[in-house]
């Protein structure tokens, strides 16, 4: 008899160290414009950006994860 997997896919609680550094740099920002957009305090150009930094870095940060789990 088969088991039904009730797993999720996996995604990060908590973020890798150094991450806002990372998000930044590719931005072209400063930590504190990275902060600030994700806690919802600002929007515009800067804060596109980082959102697109954002997901790149994640991205990438899920493959190498999964390049080294399995």
């Amino acid at each position: 008899m088969e088991q039904k997997s009730n797993q999720q896919p996996y995604s990060h609680l908590i973020p890798p160290r150094g991450w806002k550094q990372k998000v930044a740099r590719l931005a072209g920002v400063s930590e504190k414009t990275v902060y600030n957009t994700l806690s919802g305090k600002i929007r515009g150009p800067k804060s596109r950006k980082v959102i697109e930094a954002y997901r790149i870095v994640f991205a990438r940060e899920d493959e190498e994860d999964l390049k080294t789990k399995y």
